[in-house]
């Protein structure tokens, strides 16, 4: 019997590890890679938007900022306008160590859609119609 979730999970975990190998010698792990590139993408940005567009729960965008502000790659400070929320931002440390990722994440990436051959855009359409859709 095929599943898509399963085969989707099975999928996630193996691209997972593939590109936290890749950006070990970085210092960062893909998530860690994906937030601090938001970021930068994004600007200073309240943890609500950011756990949007990391299409992450509050609860886990918490747990994944945690090691990157410990590390001194993100800051984080209460809004001004909203003393509840929080501002996160990229710190200059934090796009040093992006900028150091950055082809090293290029490698894996094109790895990746190297195995997709000839579907690779169509495949990145799709996959982007149904993360839209699931939203």
């Amino acid at each position: 019997m095929f599943c898509f979730c399963a085969q989707s999970r099975r999928l996630a975990r193996a691209l997972t590890a593939r590109y936290d190998a890749a950006l070990a010698p970085a210092g960062l792990t893909a998530t860690q890679f994906e937030t601090l590139a938001m970021l930068q993408g994004m600007g200073p940005s309240a943890g609500r938007a950011l756990a949007e567009g990391l299409a992450l729960d509050k609860t886990t965008l918490s747990r994944n900022v945690r090691p990157l502000i410990d590390a001194g790659l993100l800051a984080a400070r209460p809004n001004e306008d909203d003393a509840r929320q929080t501002i996160y931002a990229i710190t200059a440390a934090g796009a040093r160590r992006l900028a150091k990722a950055m082809p090293l994440w290029q490698v894996a990436h094109d790895e990746s859609l190297a195995m997709l051959g000839d579907t690779a855009s169509s495949s990145r359409k799709a996959l982007q119609r149904m993360v839209q859709a699931l939203h």
